[in-house]
């Protein structure tokens, strides 16, 4: 059975040695995968991390800008060259980290040992105090919640004299420091192993593989590690969202699975057949009338949260979730044509001249349309990447309560990015002409997933605001009234 080994530890520990001696020695299958920053060290990387590197020497030559070989954190307190290139960098950097992730996944779908030489968590993780800018706080809370951790994690450690000795690289504070760091980490979870790096490389090489053979021998590590490939890291997410929810695990699976399986039964009707694909997405179809009973579910919670909230004294929010209920309003009405689609009247002829299927709506009216689309990115935008500000921008700390209940939790966020990446694309890209009837139809797969993460939405700030029991009164001493 496969798994993955880390291999971490600071500069000089003898890591990348190691695992090459791993991957031609070793009496099993081993794959070594460099999972570290050093786009030079990669012995895999995207072909836009080579260049955005090639991009970011060329901006420091132009500049002037020389790192520091004695203080390989100096540059965390520099301000970015700009908000673009900082956005770039990061959905580059996690890009990056998981298609190294995806590797990983199909080296061990072919039987191999992946022997992870360093690994983000890890390398990020060290420097949570010293990195300040938002981008950086951002990536390090993926890594922490979304990215899979190895099943083993060797830490070849060694004083920081031993390290500076090795390599003369950092200093010798720095690199206590970071030694001092893993050590904490390593302390915080299971399957880590510390291993002495000041022996000779055969003896360390010795042990580590040891260590993995004792590891591969043992049932019950074996069993965490064999749970499947997917399976540890939806276990990390649905735990988190679980206590998220205050719910039980398997409601915590089906709330991160079901945008997927929407999509996916997008694709099997299509598979169907062009009957069973109308009846799922076309016109008065199975997903536009399940949209119709969210949004109008939908816009009874929103009174009733509003209600809640202006009793609670939060007038100001339920004002909002006000205009949230009659924004679900228009949507219902809009998805029925107002009752045209009820009792089947005749769309007036002027309506009939502007609307492009001829109904009695306004979404559909040359113009008002194409701006919708607009409208529609924008919302799904908000729903898919501010619960990140909320998260980790220091500025909304004061806010961070009211934003809370205007903002759906990390655990629904992918239902608004789904919808905003399909709706990006058919803004942006033109649908090719043989596809064309495919795509159309299947934006009401995402529509139907949007509406999904609404009333989850509700249906989760509705949990929060419940009211307060009201007290109890006595007026005769063994009766209560209420």
């Amino acid at each position: 059975m496969s798994f993955t080994v880390a291999l971490i530890g600071p500069d000089g520990a003898g890591k990348s040695s190691i695992a090459r001696r791993l991957e031609s020695s070793f009496p099993l299958p081993v794959k070594r995968l460099y999972m570290g920053i050093n786009t030079e060290s990669s012995n895999v990387a995207l072909p836009t991390t080579r260049l955005i590197e090639r991009l970011r020497q060329a901006r420091r030559r132009r500049s002037g800008a020389v790192r520091s070989a004695t203080s390989p954190a100096a540059g965390a307190s520099r301000k970015p060259a700009g908000k673009l290139w900082a956005a770039v960098r990061l959905a580059n950097r996690l890009a990056e980290e998981w298609y190294r992730q995806l590797l990983s996944w199909s080296y061990r779908l072919r039987g191999k040992i992946v022997v992870y030489d360093r690994h983000f968590k890890f390398d990020f993780e060290w420097e949570k105090g010293r990195q300040r800018r938002f981008s950086d706080r951002l990536h390090r809370w993926f890594l922490a919640k979304c990215y899979p951790q190895p099943d083993l994690v060797i830490y070849l450690d060694a004083p920081a004299e031993v390290l500076f000795a090795r390599k003369g690289e950092a200093n010798l504070q720095w690199l206590e420091e970071r030694r001092q760091a893993f050590l904490r980490q390593g302390a915080k979870m299971p399957g880590f192993v510390r291993v002495d790096a000041t022996q000779s490389l055969e003896a360390v090489h010795a042990e580590v593989r040891e260590r993995i053979l004792e590891f591969r021998n043992t049932p019950a590590k074996m069993k965490r590690a064999g749970a499947g490939l997917l399976g540890r890291w939806f276990g990390q997410l649905s735990n988190g969202v679980a206590r998220e929810w205050n719910t039980t695990r398997g409601w915590s699976l089906l709330l991160l699975a079901m945008p997927f399986m929407m999509v996916l039964s997008g694709l099997v009707a299509a598979a169907a057949g062009r009957d069973v694909y109308v009846w799922f997405t076309g016109e008065d179809g199975f997903a536009e009338y399940l949209q119709v009973a969210l949004y109008g579910a939908s816009f009874l919670m929103s009174l009733l949260a509003a209600r809640r909230l202006r009793t609670g004294g939060e007038k100001s929010i339920a004002a909002l979730y006000l205009l949230l209920a009659l924004g679900f309003f228009f949507l219902v009405g809009e998805e029925l044509s107002w009752g045209q689609r009820i009792f089947g009247w005749t769309t007036p002829e002027t309506l009939r001249q502007l609307n492009r299927q001829q109904e009695s709506n306004l979404h559909n009216l040359y113009g008002v349309e194409g701006a919708l689309k607009w409208v529609q990115l924008v919302v799904a935008g908000c729903g898919a990447f501010l619960p990140l500000l909320l998260l980790q921008g220091k500025v909304l700390v004061r806010y961070r309560d009211k934003l809370a209940l205007l903002l759906p939790p990390p655990s629904l966020m992918h239902y608004f990015f789904f919808k905003f990446v399909w709706r990006a694309y058919r803004n942006l890209v033109p649908a090719p002409p043989h596809l064309a009837f495919f795509i159309s139809e299947y934006t009401e797969v995402f529509e139907l997933v949007l509406a999904t993460g609404f009333f989850l939405f509700l249906v989760y700030q509705l949990r929060r605001i419940r009211p307060e029991p009201r007290a109890q009164f006595s007026d005769v001493e063994g009766f209560s009234a209420t």
